[in-house]
């Protein structure tokens, strides 16, 4: 009976955070590595079979898109891709349950009959328990055991799971509480900086993306001086400061970066991905645990001694959305994604749909350097986007006929 008393965008939101969790401790404690993997299978399987039990409340919503040819469609695909050489055996059934990367990020699609915009005060609270958590997480991580903190992956998943879903948040500052505002902000800037001293350009870039995107929603959008000058003295300052930082770190903060900016560290591995792919793959795709065989990359799993010669990921988002599904998914999914903006940006009115929009370009603009889809709470939030952005009552309604509505 408890689940009937809770939201349910709380309780998804629950095992999405604690997913997170999980797979980043994962990272940085091998001896429960393995206990930690099956915990993440727990709370998906939990997170799914608790959307299943709400399933038939939330008919009626996003109507829309999902009457739509092209997510109808997709929701087909997905299926065939998934039962596309599946095995039935528990080596396969576990690595495809146990990666973030493999089968659960392609069902998050179905959940677009649960989002509602009544949810939105919810999901700005819920991604503020998250913030807390990464910033706890990266400071007994550094003070404790700073050599865990340098680690490449941990920085990349530990932002991933538990930064990203704070763009959502920080788009939305004009309707933040003035707690929310300083976590918010203090969580950008310490995943910002993070990004920098670790030289993750695609991170950099991200980052960057979503400072220009923020500025545009809150300041430049409805365009009145007081906004614009704000702009103008908050842009000096942070001007002034980079300056300052540059001159007197240098080499510290930016040195690594300047020196990866143009290295190729992915040239081999799109090389070895073009020249796997065949004319059908490209069409269709591979299935769900499509892979590709590796030529000309030294990619090192383990030990100097062993060699991984197959791969089932690519870094760069859209093409990893053709090796699992081919342009046979790319197409219809930008489809709904270029009237999801469409709808956001030009038909809507609301500063909700802004933040909605906001949100995918910023995951548009990521595909190509990296925006791998991930079961995680990033790419829950971008389903939840486009959704409102086909929602036609939310698109037609003002911001004071949203807030009448908010929980």
């Amino acid at each position: 009976m408890i689940i009937k008393k809770i939201p349910l965008i709380k309780l998804q939101f629950f095992f999405l955070t604690l997913l997170s969790v999980l797979n980043v401790l994962a990272l940085i404690y091998d001896d429960l590595k393995i206990m930690l993997y099956y915990g993440t299978l727990l709370c998906s399987l939990s997170l799914l079979g608790v959307s299943v039990f709400e399933m038939f409340k939330y008919g009626k919503n996003n109507l829309q898109l999902r009457k739509n040819i092209f997510y109808i469609f997709l929701c087909i695909w997905v299926l065939c891709m998934a039962l596309r050489g599946f095995q039935f055996n528990y080596d396969y059934i576990r690595d495809i349950t146990l990666s973030p990367y493999v089968l659960f990020p392609y069902i998050l699609i179905f959940f677009t009959r649960f989002f509602r915009i009544e949810d939105f005060k919810s999901i700005l609270k819920s991604i503020h328990v998250v913030n807390i958590l990464y910033l706890l997480l990266v400071s007994f991580t550094l003070i404790f055991d700073n050599q865990k903190f340098a680690m490449i992956n941990f920085v990349e998943d530990c932002i991933k799971y538990l930064c990203f879903p704070n763009f959502f948040l920080f788009l939305s500052f004009s309707k933040l509480t003035k707690k929310q505002k300083i976590v918010s902000t203090l969580v950008f800037i310490v995943g910002f900086l993070i990004a920098i001293l670790a030289a993750r350009r695609s991170l950099v870039w991200i980052f960057a993306w979503t400072f220009m995107v923020f500025v545009f929603i809150n300041y430049l959008r409805k365009g009145s001086k007081l906004k614009k000058i704000a702009l103008i003295l908050m842009t000096l300052v942070i001007g002034f400061g980079t300056t300052i930082l540059y001159n007197l770190f240098f080499e510290t903060l930016f040195g690594e970066l300047v020196e990866r900016l143009d290295s190729d560290t992915r040239g081999a591995v799109l090389r070895d991905f073009h020249n796997d792919m065949d004319t059908v793959s490209w069409i269709v795709g591979r299935g769900i645990s499509g892979e590709y065989n590796l030529y000309e990359t030294d990619y090192v799993f383990g030990s100097d001694d062993e060699m991984l010669e197959i791969r089932n990921i690519i870094e760069a988002g859209y093409l990893n959305l053709i090796l699992k599904g081919g342009l046979v998914y790319l197409i219809p999914f930008s489809i709904i994604i270029f009237i999801a903006l469409k709808n956001g940006i030009f038909k809507s009115k609301n500063y909700y749909l802004k933040v909605c929009s906001g949100f995918i370009i910023l995951y548009v603009v990521e595909c190509i350097p990296a925006g791998v889809f991930m079961f995680n709470i990033r790419f829950f939030l971008l389903w939840y986007c486009i959704a409102m952005c086909w929602n036609k009552k939310v698109i037609n309604a003002t911001d004071q006929e949203i807030e009448k509505h908010l929980v």
